[in-house]
């Protein structure tokens, strides 16, 4: 999770990131170990619970991930949460079988599960959407200039929160 991989410190990956894969991996681990039985893990004392994970552990995960109720509304995860879960635990996995940890390349074994973009839930805002929001904080000032900034410029929220007054330029656009 941790481990650099470029010099570049931008093309790392994120502190958030790093923080989602350690929850997603820790997730793995205490539905591996509460629900053992279920994914057929067998007993040893002592070992590592995912040195004992092999290919049938690997095709039972992916079958709970298809069909668990703990999506939205109590549905199966989408396609796109699917993904993500997966990508994550076959990365562990093979980064386990890299560094020698584990025998088995298991992390071959996982079946893809790719996005489309029909998968993919719309997240675009509509113009009437934007008016509605503008007109209904139109009496603070703080949270329409926040909004305003964010329609206009489309910027992301973190990167509006973390810019400094020194990042900011202006320019005169000379047309006018």
């Amino acid at each position: 999770v941790h481990q650099e991989k470029d010099q570049d410190e931008d093309k790392n990956t994120k502190e958030n990131t790093k923080n989602e894969y350690v929850r997603e991996l820790l997730q793995v681990y205490l539905l591996l170990h509460h629900y053992r039985q279920q994914f057929e893990l067998p007993q040893h004392e002592g070992d590592s619970l995912f040195r004992l994970v092999k290919e049938k552990q690997i095709r039972l995960y992916q079958q709970w991930l298809k069909t668990v109720p703990l999506g939205k509304g109590n549905k199966p995860y989408s396609i796109a949460t699917i993904s993500r879960k997966t990508t994550i635990f076959e990365s562990f996995l093979q980064f386990l079988y890299d560094k020698n940890y584990i025998q088995e390349p298991v992390h071959k074994t996982f079946i893809a599960a790719k996005v489309g973009k029909k998968d993919l839930p719309n997240r675009d805002i509509t113009q009437e959407e934007v008016i509605q929001l503008l007109d209904y904080y139109r009496n603070n000032p703080i949270v329409h200039g926040f909004l305003s900034v964010l329609i206009t410029t489309g910027a992301r929220i973190q990167e509006l929160c973390t810019t400094k007054v020194s990042d900011l330029t202006y320019e005169k656009d000379e047309k006018t």
